[in-house]
Parts: structure tokens; sequence; C-alpha cells
């Protein structure tokens, strides 16, 4: 936007002697003598509502991708199941938009330049779900191949089960030294029990162009050619926040939070993931349009030979109310801690990564101009913008503890956006 103001704010002074000669309201000129009504000249200016769809991103899964992790609800071989992710992006679909194009230039026999800008900024649209089951990416580490994603579940009786190795076994010996409590370090499942996925998408851009104009086409209508540069940016951004709920009732005791049972090892849980896309190259076009009476049939296209440099920023912070560690407790509600990661504390992150990529933008535009005047005119239209090489939030996040982090591998999707224009032209 500012540099299409600058960009604007320059140009102005030389306008003035095109705009003197528009004669804004006389009458629009109809004749068809000597070939039809001839093309205008001089200073031009456009102006147009946009509602246009932004296709949705091929989708990702909410989590780490694989066939499951496998993951203990209790102490027991009978607890352990295996947790896939139960939410994907693919719920997210194309939503249309508004937003708007500004045009302006100068023609003077076959020759002329030509300014144009326009942006459009999504509403964004959400997931909202309830007990969003995740997978976690969760490496051992250490002698004994710990995991953060660990914790102990207390078990009855006096004998352990037979899969635990002893270093994952504990005896929690009570004032009574025939009070024993035995415990066992099992894979703590993850689930929120409210998880909300938002996404939303930001594009502008602004081109200049050279412009020719060729003589009349024997068959009808004229031809103008295109070449200049263009800037355009891409902007896709995921936000996603997973709460638990908790006991807090023995918050003044300031004994550790009791969560709401096995699956809560992450509460609570947010990461912000920005995809932008500046690209930038050169530009050719080709546009045809053809007169009759008061009604003009305008039909153009472009192809734009972009070079993509990808930021990618990606913050949040994990497990934000954890307290690691293993504390046994009893009341009449059952054990404090059980179920709680034994390592993994509350984490805060930072990651970014860059690349360069080819992205082609192909643009099609099709307008019915009617004349109101000499100079003022309405139209309507349709314009589609495919372009390829784009890197979509959704696709880039790395499910891992206790960091995240992003992958690069599918940087490469192509969007699709079309919809229809209104708008208002002088002297074009």
């Amino acid at each position: 936007m500012a540099a299409l103001t600058g960009v604007l704010l320059t140009a102005l002074p030389a306008l003035g002697q095109g705009v003197a000669d528009m004669q804004l309201f006389a009458p629009g000129e109809t004749s068809t003598y000597g070939g039809g009504v001839r093309p205008n000249e001089g200073f031009f200016f456009t102006a147009d509502y946009l509602r246009m769809s932004i296709s949705a991103s091929d989708g990702a899964p909410v989590g780490f991708p694989s066939n499951g992790r496998q993951v203990w609800y209790g102490p027991y071989s009978h607890d352990m199941a295996i947790q896939t992710n139960s939410l994907s992006t693919d719920s997210f679909t194309q939503q249309w938009h508004g937003g708007h194009r500004l045009e302006m230039g100068d023609r003077w026999g076959h020759h002329g330049w030509h300014l144009g800008g326009m942006w459009l900024k999504s509403h964004g649209q959400e997931i909202v779900a309830s007990g969003a089951n995740m997978v976690w990416e969760d490496p051992p580490f250490g002698l004994h191949s710990h995991k953060l994603l660990q914790g102990y579940y207390t078990l009855p009786g006096s004998e352990f089960p037979s899969d635990v190795p002893p270093e994952d076994r504990i005896i929690i010996v009570g004032e009574d030294e025939d009070d024993q409590v035995l415990a066992v370090l099992r894979d703590l499942p993850v689930t929120f029990d409210d998880l909300i996925a938002e996404s939303r998408v930001e594009t502008w851009g602004i081109e200049w162009m050279y412009t020719y104009r060729l003589h009349s086409n024997p068959r009808g209508g004229l031809f103008e050619i295109y070449v200049g540069a263009r800037y355009l940016e891409f902007q896709d951004m995921l936000s996603i926040t997973g709460q638990n709920d908790v006991n807090d009732e023995d918050d003044d005791d300031e004994e550790p939070l009791v969560f709401a049972g096995p699956g809560s090892s992450l509460a609570d849980s947010d990461w912000f993931t920005d995809a932008e896309n500046n690209i930038v190259g050169p530009q050719v076009g080709l546009r045809w349009f053809r007169t009759c009476d008061r009604w003009t049939l305008d039909a153009s296209g472009r192809f734009f030979a972009g070079f993509n440099n990808q930021n990618i920023y990606q913050k949040g912070t994990l497990g934000s109310r954890l307290t690691p560690g293993f504390t046994y407790a009893e009341d009449d509600e059952g054990t404090a801690g059980e179920g709680r990661p034994l390592l993994m504390s509350p984490t805060s992150f930072t990651n970014s990564k860059h690349a360069s990529e080819f992205s082609p933008v192909v643009e099609l535009r099709v307008n019915l101009n009617y004349q109101l005047t000499r100079a003022i005119g309405v139209r309507a239209g349709w314009t589609g913008i495919w372009m390829d090489g784009i890197a979509r939030a959704d696709a880039l996040n790395v499910y891992k503890v206790p960091n995240m982090g992003i992958s690069m591998a599918n940087n490469r999707q192509d969007v699709f956006m079309h919809g229809f224009n209104f708008g208002v032209l002088v002297n074009y």
C-alpha cells in the first residue's frame, strides 16, 4: 500500500494535462462512421470492488503425520491404545472475501503506461473441536531412552506388570513401611478438551507496465501488448489453541494442578504459523477489446514469471500449565500428579525458515463496460488468478516436542483465486 501510494503521488503532477481534456460529462460517442467508435487516449483511471474466493490448501493433519502413537490411559497393558490425529485442515474450504483494485495510466498514440494495485483480505475460518486427539513426535533421549511425554501411573497390589523395564518402576513408601504404592512410567496421550484452529489469508500486489496499442484489427477490435514488472504478496496464517479443563480447587494449598484425567499432558498450548510469499518478477500481457455503441467487451491475460522469497515464522507455547515431576498425594478424588508428564515443562519457542522458489502466475480478466458519458463508464466482469509454488501455513508445521519446528518439504502448492469485479472507469 505504501509503495502504491508513493508511485501515485509521484505521477500526479504529470496528470493535469490529460485530465483537462477529458470532458467527463460530454455525451458518449456512439457513431459507427469511419470504422466505429475510436478508443480514448490520455489519462485513465479505474476502481473496482472485488468479490473473490481463494482456494483452500491441500490439507494436513493437525498433529504428527503417522499411523498412530502407542499411548497408555492407565498402568496396565489393557490400558494401551494407538492414538491417531482426529483433526485435519481438510475441513477448511474456499471462502468468498472482499477486496479492491485500482488502476491508472496514460495513452498517447500507440504508446502508454499502466499502473495497478489490488488487495484482498480474508475474514478467516475456524475449526472448533472438543476432545481433539493429537499425535506428537516424542523422540527418546538419555541413558534409559526416556521421553518428554511420559508420566507415572500408580497401581494397586505389590507386583509390577511384566512389560515394564526396571528403570521405569518406582516404589513409593509411606509413613508406615508396609504402606507402599507402586508406579510405572508410561507414554501419555495428548488430548485437548477444546481446540480452535483459525486460518486467514491476505494478499496484495502492484504492477507497472509499458503498453503498446496495435492498429485496428480487420475483423474488429483492438489489441494492446503489455510488458513490465509485478510484485505480489500472498500471506497464509494458521493459529491453533488447545486447552484442557483442570481441577484448581486446591490452589490455596499450593498443590500442583490436577488435570482432568489422562490426555492433558500438554495443557495448555498454542502456536501460530505465518507463511509469507513475496513474489516479484517480469510480466507480459495481452488485451483485446471491441466497442459497439456504448458497450465494450474487454478481455486480457497476463503471465508473471515470479521469483518467490518465502519467509516462514512460527511461535508458540507448549504445556503452559504444566509442572514437571511426580507428586504423590492421596486425597478423596485420587492421586495428584498421576498421568502428568515427568519431564515436560512449559516451553515457549520461535522458529523461522526461508526458501526461494519459482512461482509462475497466470491472470485472466473479462469485463463488459457500459459508457455513461464520453469519459465515464461502469463495468462488471470476472477475474481469475492461478499461481504455483506457494507455501501454505498448515502444511509446514512439525509437531515435535518440546519446540515444534518447520518443514519445507511441502512448500509448493498451487492457489486459484477467482471472482467478480464491479467498478467505474474514467476515460478508458
